[in-house]
């Protein structure tokens, strides 16, 4: 179930924002509680950080939980990265192509995000109960994500962002005029 759907029934029955804030606060706070002893620190990142014996152990972990067979002689020896150099997001920038991908992407990352937080921030001032509304707005995510998916895999994801877009694009204009 979507976070959001879970929030909007747990909204409705803590209606005073403190205690909702404080309910969020406890959950998220009980939840990274319980999950942090589950997590591993990445195999690659502990060799990159000088310790490939943590590393062979998360990497025989991995194996036993997924019920893989490790060799007789266990691991093979676990090399270093050759190099670490430091790459930052200005090494795009003397590249042409690279830098106007940059530039397209961020633009519809933003736009994307303020249509996203556009639409749900206004859940508020449809008709009806601001609590069903978010409900429902949350549950119409879960099918468009799995089409998005599936869009991605079959179609690739340039087409597949074009298309969206275009048909979000066109929703948000059309509603404009009607009213």
């Amino acid at each position: 179930m979507s976070g959001i759907c879970l929030m909007s029934g747990v909204a409705s029955i803590l209606t005073e924002w403190r205690v909702f804030s404080a309910f969020v606060v406890i959950s998220t706070l009980a939840y990274c509680g319980a999950s942090a002893p589950l997590l591993k620190e990445s195999p690659r990142w502990l060799l990159i950080s000088g310790n490939p014996e943590k590393a062979r152990e998360v990497l025989t972990s991995m194996a036993k939980e997924n019920r893989q067979d490790i060799p007789e002689d266990g691991l093979p020896p676990l090399k270093q990265p050759a190099s670490t150099k430091t790459v930052s997001i200005g090494s795009l920038f003397p590249y042409p192509a690279l830098r106007r991908r940059l530039f397209a992407m961020s633009f519809i990352f933003v736009a994307n995000s303020m249509v996203y937080y556009g639409l749900s921030l206004n859940v508020g001032s449809l008709g009806g109960s601001i609590y069903l509304n978010s409900f429902l707005s949350g549950l119409v995510e879960m099918p468009s994500y799995a089409f998005a998916q599936f869009s991605v895999e079959f179609f690739g994801r340039k087409r597949t962002l074009i298309f969206l877009n275009a048909i979000a694009g066109t929703g948000c204009l059309l509603s404009a005029f009607v009213t």
